[in-house]
C-alpha cells in the first residue's frame, strides 16, 4: 500500500469530494486559491452518486431556495460548453404526476404560485397528459408541466467539476479521514487526520450527512442528519422519454446508457444504507403502473444513499459562529445537484470578494447558534 503524504499546509482545505465539495474547490482554484480537497473514499462516493440528478426551479420558493436552483441551472449551462467531460445535461422539462384528487389540488397551487414567481408552468388534465407525454398511463389523472426543468448524470457531473478543479490547480488527496478541526484563539489553525495534521487558515466542511461530528470538534452543534433514500436502476431500456417524471413521492428519469432510475422517499434510520428488497419491488411496481413501457424492466442495480437533511430543510452555508475561518457547505437534502453549485459559487465569491449575487443569509449556520 502506498503511503499517503500530506502537505504541511494549505491556504484552504475543503473536506468532502461530493458535489458540494468539488464545486467549492473548483471555484476556489479558479479564483487562484491554494486549495486542498480531501475525501476519505473518493469523488461522488456518497449521495452525489446516489441521486436522480433532477434539476430546475419548479419546486423552489423565492423565500428559500429558488435563487440557488436558478443559479445552478445557469452554471450547468455555462460549464457544459467549457468542460471536457459530458455530464448529460438535458433541459427537456419535468412533469409532476398527480394520481389522486388531493395531489391535483396540490399541483394546481404549485403551478399558480410558481407562475407568480415567473416560473413557466401549466396544468394538464386527462388526455392532455398523454398528449404531452405518451409513455404515461391513464392512472395519471393530471400533471404539472414545467418545461424549464431538466436533468444531469450526477456521478459524471461531480467528476466533471472534480477534474475541472484539478485543472485549475486544486490538490486532491484520497483515503484521508479528517478527525478534528484545530483552532487557536478562536480561529482555525488546521485539521487533524488519520494520516497527520495539516495547517490551514480556512477549512470548509462539505461533508454531507457526516458534518455534525466534525463541527462538534469545535463545539458547534449542526442539526443535519442522514435522510436515507432507496434507489434502483433498471436494466437498460429502449428510449423512454427525455423528460423527468416526478410523482408525489417517487420520480424517474432515464440515463444515456438506457438505465431508468427510480427513487425515492426519505427515511430517518440513521446511517443505515442497507437495501430492503420489498421497498425496491414496490418502487418498481409503482412506476410500472404509471409508465407501462417499463412493464418488462428488471432491477439492474440497487443502493441506499444518505442525504444531508437539515432540521428546517434549508441548506447550511457559511461561517461557523465563534470560529473564524471555518465554513459549512451542507444541508442540501435531496437537492444537492440542484443547489450545491450555486451555493459553492456564492460562498467562494463571499470569501474572495466579500459579496455574492445570491444572498446567503437565510442559510447561515448562526441560525442554529441557540438551538
Amino acid at each position: 500500500m502506498t503511503a499517503i503524504e500530506l502537505p504541511a499546509k494549505a491556504d484552504v482545505i475543503v473536506v468532502g469530494a461530493g458535489i458540494a465539495g468539488v464545486t467549492t474547490a473548483y471555484y476556489l482554484a479558479k479564483g487562484g486559491v491554494d486549495v486542498l480537497l480531501l475525501d476519505r473514499t473518493g469523488p461522488a462516493a456518497e449521495a452525489s452518486s446516489g441521486n436522480a440528478g433532477m434539476i430546475g426551479e419548479s419546486g423552489g420558493d423565492p423565500a428559500n431556495i429558488m435563487a440557488l436552483q436558478q443559479g445552478t441551472v445557469a452554471i450547468y449551462k455555462e460549464v457544459s460548453q467549457t468542460f471536457e467531460d459530458d455530464f448529460e445535461l438535458v433541459m427537456d422539462g419535468r412533469i409532476r404526476l398527480a394520481i389522486t384528487d388531493e395531489e391535483i389540488v396540490g399541483f394546481e397551487n404549485l403551478v399558480a404560485r410558481q407562475r407568480e414567481n415567473g416560473v413557466e408552468g401549466q396544468m394538464l388534465y386527462g388526455s392532455e397528459v398523454q398528449e404531452l407525454e405518451p409513455v404515461l398511463s391513464k392512472k395519471v389523472l393530471a400533471a404539472a408541466w414545467f418545461p424549464g426543468d431538466g436533468k444531469i448524470q450526477p456521478t459524471k457531473t461531480t467528476n466533471a467539476f472534480f477534474r475541472a478543479a484539478q485543472s485549475h490547480g486544486a490538490m486532491y488527496i484520497e483515503g484521508v479521514k479528517v478527525t478534528a478541526i484545530e483552532t487557536s484563539n478562536g480561529r482555525v489553525s488546521g485539521i487533524s487526520t488519520s494520516h497527520g495534521a495539516i495547517s490551514a487558515e480556512r477549512v470548509i466542511l462539505a461533508t454531507g450527512a457526516w458534518t455534525a461530528s466534525l463541527a462538534a470538534t469545535v463545539g458547534f452543534a449542526v442539526p443535519v442528519f442522514p435522510g436515507k433514500g432507496h434507489m434502483l436502476a433498471t436494466n437498460p431500456q429502449p428510449p423512454m422519454t427525455s423528460r423527468v417524471l416526478r410523482a408525489e413521492k417517487l420520480g424517474t428519469r432515464q440515463f444515456a446508457n438506457g438505465e431508468v432510475l427510480i427513487g425515492s422517499e426519505v427515511e430517518n434510520v440513521g446511517y443505515d444504507k442497507s437495501v430492503n428488497p420489498q421497498t425496491i419491488e414496490l418502487y418498481l411496481h409503482f412506476m410500472q403502473e404509471l409508465v407501462p413501457s417499463l412493464k418488462d424492466a428488471k432491477i439492474g442495480r440497487t443502493w441506499g444513499c444518505l442525504r444531508p437533511m437539515s432540521i428546517d430543510l434549508l441548506p447550511i452555508i457559511g461561517p461557523v459562529p465563534g470560529v473564524s475561518g471555518l465554513d459549512l457547505m451542507t444541508g442540501h437534502g435531496r437537492s444537492g445537484m440542484s443547489l450545491a453549485p450555486a451555493s459553492a459559487k456564492a460562498l467562494v465569491d463571499t470569501i474572495l470578494t466579500g459579496s455574492s449575487d445570491i444572498d446567503l443569509s437565510p442559510y447561515a449556520p448562526d441560525r442554529f447558534e441557540h438551538v
